[in-house]
């Protein structure tokens, strides 16, 4: 699909579990990339459709207001200073803080309604495969959110959505060149890895740039705004 073109997942054409002979199914999602838009759309499938900002909304509804209140904090917060330092120089010390903080409210949030929130997973074969150790550059929010469905996801089943250090080198279509690729059988591989990982839809999110000119450059590309955050009052730095 183009880039601007409505695709037809989740709600359309559901997903069926691949029946292939040989069984060598790893995920009936692969989503290759670590940003934004690989982890939203990785949320659309897991959840059959919600975005952030609905999943969000619904978190806020029923957790304690103590907790809610700590979220939303600590994600706008942490938008306002990695936005802040953005405009200065990247600091993988200051994006591990981060990524630590938010795991770790993520903990008090599948202790606190695990049951409810399990319930929303209607496709736990999802993988988000990236380059790096940890998801980014991309939104706190987005960062939390992938954090929280890969422990409900672990949780309910066994199955880890996020795959850091995954390199792909190739591509390649099983199926008959004529039948459409959504829902048919493919393989990837990944740099260093014997491995090839099968799946019936792959979703790529690997942005269209990969010299190291524009890697040097990803702090400095950061929208200005924030995603929308209920009830968040932003503190000013170093306050």
């Amino acid at each position: 699909f183009s880039f601007w073109e409505a695709d037809p997942y989740p709600t359309q054409n559901k997903l069926r579990s691949p029946i292939w002979t040989d069984g060598s199914v790893d995920r009936n999602v692969a989503i290759l990339g670590g940003g934004d838009g690989a982890i939203q759309d990785a949320l659309r499938f897991i959840t059959d459709g919600r975005d952030a900002r609905a999943i969000l909304s619904e978190i806020t509804r029923i957790l304690p207001p103590y907790l809610t209140t700590a979220i939303v904090n600590l994600v706008g917060d942490t938008e306002n200073l990695q936005r802040h330092y953005a405009c200065a120089s990247s600091s993988t010390k200051m994006e591990w803080d981060f990524h630590s903080a938010l795991r770790e409210i993520v903990g008090s949030v599948v202790s606190s309604a695990s049951r409810v929130l399990s319930g929303w997973i209607s496709c736990h074969s999802v993988g988000i495969y990236f380059k790096g150790a940890m998801l980014g550059p991309c939104y706190p929010l987005n960062r939390f959110l992938a954090l929280l469905f890969q422990q409900l996801v672990i949780e309910r089943n066994g199955a880890d959505i996020l795959q850091p250090e995954h390199e792909v080198e190739e591509i390649e279509c099983l199926h008959p060149v004529e039948d459409d690729c959504f829902n048919n059988r493919h393989s990837i591989t990944f740099v260093g890895m014997p491995q090839r990982t099968s799946c019936s839809v792959i979703v790529p999110r690997l942005g269209i740039e990969s010299s190291q000119e524009a890697h040097q450059r990803l702090g400095a590309v950061r929208q200005i705004l924030p995603y929308w955050l209920p009830n968040w009052n932003p503190r000013s730095i170093g306050s």
